[in-house]
């Protein structure tokens, strides 16, 4: 209805058409004046006659009795697992082909049935009426998986792209000549769990993405033909979308989005969008621009090289979005000419800063003191600083981590680990030749520090008139009422090397310390050390990947990874597996109790069980 209650545009019932028996609908496709339909036991080809102004039933064909159907060739490979019944009813899409240019109709149908997909070419109705069949068989792929949806790219060169989608999330495309049938240049791409789906898009030349579709999985894909672009045939591209995963799309256009628009469903969100201007051409992620609700990535501008980042979980900020970066930059000093004038080496700039991320703008009571390195909580649209500390210029921060120590339940903490009076200038933190540090030298000893801050908050309806920034820490409003979260620096624990890995751990800080693991528990004053594996790395820990219960994943800078376990009745730490590859790991991340995933410094990606 418009604004005075009328309904200016009506859809009248034109036509009903029933398939018989009342066998059920499962799939159908729509080109033109071209129907088909599949349903549990036959296959339905219907054509609009515009002389008459009704639908007209052309074929209906059993699936049992198909050219070349579910007899032999279908049920054959399947025939250890399930009988020609259940074939029948594992019957999931159909597809037809889009016309070429200056042409009306579809010229081939593509019909998923089970793990089979075939390809039949659509004979006209003038052909037709010689011939009993509609449908000429061309040829047929055997899949590994149930199919669960087909669909037809046009390349624009005489060929389509045929996309086959299965439930268990792979993504066949097969190159089809449009003159011959002929099935070529089959490739297949893994692109998550879920089955796959297809949305077609209809955008606009200029974009150079006509004949395009969404593919619906784990991940949202835009997926079109490389020479709509200005390349070649037999490929494609597949980008994928910065959104969050979708159950259904569409294409839409309007006033305000002329070009490249489309309508997302996901989960109970309906949202209008349309991809950037900045069309990708080389595979690399689309941002999408949307109106009303988010799915595009945002971006805030660092005062430092960002190094790590941990996000503060949303029970301990209510509901809030906050994230803690650190941002080192070594021989960087902050005064009046600036924040980033060339100093002596082993100088580093450090900040410990938080900062609010919402869909709001929020206040922004941004602290102007300068440090060295950086904490930061942010959240996703809009970025607000609630806090900042400095470290001293002799330390930099060097890894992070966020826990609530067993000993103290209803308090969240933020474990820094820093290095003090490091150069990365020596891969070692000192040389074995070189002679030992006295009180004259003028060369300080390279050592570690792991400093422990309490994330704490205050709601209070107004802030007192005289409060500053460093009182404060900064806030954000939050139900009406400003939340101010700040980091409390509780102390710092000296330790003898550098903490390059922090993790929680059963209710304990797991630090990797040169090539030892050490668990910690909190003190008043420092951490206090509880169980020690010495030479848990043959060089140095760089990454720390717990995997439940009393088992943690121990990463080597050279020497791959160890699974070690914690021994609570002998307070022992015991290796009990390693890697007898050579990996220069950089990060970890375990998968299962069993299985942890690496990335190394040459750019590879591993997964170890």
């Amino acid at each position: 209805e418009n604004k005075n209650g009328e309904t200016p545009f009506k859809l009248h019932l034109h036509q009903t058409w029933l398939p018989e028996n009342d066998n059920k609908i499962l799939s159908a496709s729509i080109q033109g004046s071209q129907v088909a339909i599949l349903g549990q036991s036959h296959l339905y080809y219907l054509e609009y006659d515009g002389i008459s102004d009704t639908l007209i039933e052309i074929q209906s064909s059993s699936l049992a009795s198909f050219s070349g159907g579910v007899s032999d060739q279908v049920a054959e490979p399947n025939s250890s697992r399930r009988g020609a019944a259940q074939e029948l009813e594992a019957v999931h899409a159909v597809a037809l082909s889009p016309p070429f240019p200056n042409q009306l109709r579809s010229m081939f149908a593509a019909v998923g049935i089970g793990e089979v997909v075939r390809l039949y070419r659509i004979i006209p109705r003038i052909e037709s009426e010689v011939s009993p069949e509609a449908f000429d068989h061309l040829s047929i792929q055997i899949l590994s998986n149930p199919v669960s949806d087909i669909r037809f790219l046009h390349n624009r060169n005489n060929s389509f792209t045929l996309l086959v989608g299965t439930r268990s999330g792979i993504l066949v495309a097969s190159s089809l000549d449009g003159s011959s049938g002929n099935i070529s240049d089959r490739a297949t791409r893994f692109l998550g769990l879920n089955p796959i789906r297809f949305s077609s898009l209809s955008l606009s030349p200029t974009d150079g993405l006509v004949d395009s579709c969404l593919v619906l999985g784990s991940q949202t894909w835009l997926v079109h033909p490389i020479n709509t672009l200005g390349s070649g045939a037999g490929s494609l591209f597949a980008n994928p979308l910065c959104c969050p995963q979708l159950t259904s799309a569409c294409s839409f256009t309007s006033e305000q989005l002329d070009t490249g628009g489309f309508v997302l469903l996901s989960q109970n969100s309906l949202t209008i969008a349309s991809l950037d201007d900045r069309v990708s051409k080389s595979g690399g992620i689309i941002d999408v621009r949307t109106s009303g609700f988010l799915f595009n990535a945002s971006a805030t501008q660092l005062d430092g090289t960002p190094r790590r980042l941990s996000v503060i979980p949303s029970q301990w900020t209510r509901g809030s979005d906050i994230v803690v970066t650190l941002e080192t930059d070594q021989r960087a000093k902050v005064d009046k000419s600036g924040p980033n004038v060339s100093s002596s080496k082993g100088m580093w700039r450090s900040l410990v800063r938080l900062i609010h991320i919402s869909d709001k703008q929020a206040d922004d009571d941004e602290n102007e003191e300068h440090g060295e390195e950086e904490i930061r909580s942010t959240s996703r649209l809009h970025y607000s600083q609630l806090g900042i500390d400095q470290l001293p210029v002799s330390e930099a921060a060097v890894s992070v981590c966020g826990l609530e120590f067993w000993d103290h339940p209803g308090e969240y903490y933020v474990c820094v680990g820093t290095s003090i009076n490091y150069s990365v200038d020596a891969t070692t933190l000192r040389s074995k030749r070189e002679k030992p540090v006295t009180q004259g030298d003028s060369v300080p000893p390279v050592s570690g520090s792991i400093r422990v801050y309490r994330l704490t908050s205050r709601i209070e309806s107004e802030k007192p008139a005289d409060a500053d920034v460093s009182t404060l820490n900064g806030g954000f409003e939050h139900g009406g009422e400003s939340s101010c979260f700040k980091l409390e620096l509780i102390h710092a624990t000296q330790v003898q090397h550098i903490p390059f890995a922090l993790a929680s751990f059963s209710g304990r800080l797991a630090a990797g310390i040169g090539s030892s693991l050490v668990l910690f528990d909190l003190g008043k004053k420092r951490l206090l050390r509880k169980s020690e594996l010495r030479n848990a790395a043959r060089n140095t820990v760089v990454s720390l990947a717990p995997c439940g219960g009393e088992r943690l994943f121990v990463s080597d800078i050279q020497n791959s990874v160890s699974l070690v376990a914690f021994k609570l009745e002998y307070n022992r730490l015991v290796v009990l597996a390693k890697d007898t590859v050579q990996r220069w790991v950089t990060s970890s991340l375990a998968l299962d109790y069993n299985t942890v995933a690496v990335g190394d410094k040459f750019g590879n990606i591993c997964v170890l069980r």
